[in-house]
This record gives C-alpha cells, sequence and structure tokens, in this order.
C-alpha cells in the first residue's frame, strides 16, 4: 500500500536493550497509535511486521530489519538477506540504508536491482538517506520514497540535523525530488507537531515520528531535561 499525500506514520520500535523490547508488545503500541490516529506505522524485524499484518489494519507499513555485521555501519536492512525475507510480505514499504557507506555484503545497486525485478505488485522501496549524495543517488535507483533518517548519525553528517537552518536540506530534497516520480518522506527530529506541520507545508509528501511517540524513556527525559535545565 503506498503512502497517501499528508499521510502521518509513526514508527514503532524497540531496542533489545530497552524496556518494551519483547513478545507482542510493538504490536499494542501500534494499536495504540492507529487508534490515536496514525495513518500508518514503521516498524523493524520480522516479529514485528508479522504482528502488524495480525492487526488487520488498512493502514500502509514501512518495514525494515536491523541488523549489525562487524565490518560495516550500514544496519538498516543491510544486506540481500534482509531485503529477501521482508519481500515474504506483501503490501509493505521496504526500508533501506541507502548512504554510500561501505556495506557488509551486496552493493546498494545490486540489493536496489534484485528488488526491482523481483517486486510484487504492492511492493515499494524507501532509502534512508543523511547526505546530499545519497538522495541523488536514490533518485538515479528509482527508489519510490527517499527521506533523511540518518542525518546526523553518519560520520559525513556529524552534528547536523533536519530542523537546522529552517530545514534546509529538507527543502533541498523536496526541490531535488521534483518531477522525478520519487516522493519524499520527513523522518529524523521532527520530534513537535509544529516541525510535522512544517515539513508538509515545505511539501514532504509524509512524516514519520517515532521516538518521541513510542519511546516513554525518551520522551520522560526529553521533559525532565528542561525542567531541570530551567528549575533545578
Amino acid at each position: 500500500m503506498r503512502l497517501l499525500k499528508n499521510s502521518f506514520i509513526v514508527s514503532c520500535q524497540a531496542l533489545e536493550e530497552e524496556p518494551l523490547y519483547g513478545a507482542k508488545i510493538m504490536q499494542k503500541v501500534m494499536k495504540a497509535v492507529l487508534l490515536g490516529g496514525a495513518d500508518g506505522i514503521r516498524t523493524s524485524q520480522i516479529e514485528n511486521v508479522k504482528d502488524f499484518f495480525e492487526l488487520n489494519q488498512k493502514a500502509p507499513l514501512i518495514s525494515l530489519i536491523k541488523k549489525l555485521y562487524v565490518n560495516s555501519s550500514v544496519f538498516i536492512t543491510p544486506t540481500l538477506a534482509e531485503m529477501k525475507e521482508l519481500m515474504q510480505f506483501d503490501n509493505q514499504i521496504i526500508a533501506i540504508d541507502a548512504t554510500l557507506r561501505n556495506r557488509p555484503a551486496e552493493s546498494l545497486d545490486e540489493i536496489v536491482d534484485f528488488f526491482h525485478k523481483n517486486r510484487k505488485k504492492n511492493q515499494y522501496l524507501l532509502a534512508d538517506c543523511a547526505d546530499y549524495e545519497d538522495v541523488e543517488n536514490a533518485i538515479r535507483l528509482k527508489f519510490d520514497y527517499i527521506a533523511p533518517t540518518l542525518r546526523g548519525y553518519t560520520e559525513t553528517t556529524q552534528n547536523r540535523d533536519n530542523i537546522e537552518n529552517n530545514y534546509e536540506f529538507l527543502r533541498w530534497m523536496v526541490k531535488k525530488a521534483r518531477n522525478t516520480g520519487v516522493e519524499v518522506v520527513a523522518e529524523g527530529g521532527f520530534n513537535e507537531p509544529q516541525n510535522v506541520i512544517d515539513a508538509f507545508k515545505i511539501g514532504a509528501h509524509s512524516v514519520v515520528v517515532g521516538s518521541m511517540i513510542t519511546r516513554p524513556h525518551v520522551i520522560t527525559k526529553f521533559f525532565v531535561d528542561k525542567i531541570r535545565k530551567e528549575i533545578g
């Protein structure tokens, strides 16, 4: 299922060391955010993908597999093996690290080529990008969606974010993708409702918010840090 224009997507994920990690927990979180009005879900790991489809919701899903390899810092759907696992499921958008960093196995071109040759009718591909070159390459590879998800998380984008300079990077992405058939999904640091509204006004097709909705320890720390800074 494709993302509709102005879709608000909530990312429901938990790392192994986090309190909300465990069987069926993310399924409950997904159900809760959909009840609250989310238009779709982004989630990681096969178990959570299965749990999403068990909900029988008519909502789009952005799926991925996070896996660390010793020879690479790329961990979002990093190899063809993870891509094949996700492609078992119909009706989804598969997210993949589309940065130009060294990968643990196959090249990005090879993985994307496999997807294009074997995709099912309702399967689409989303590029998680960090920098200008990533975006340009993803457009060249004919991804369906591009997102600045990894900005600030790579060596070339340290201490950068998607909000700085009046959303400079997002504005550039929207302009670059215009008339290419590739849609821009704003993700990464859009932590307040006004950020989401701004992203839509700039021209983002959809916006994803995660930690500030679905990770209680992150939300609590956000409040505590602001309180302690002012009150002590």
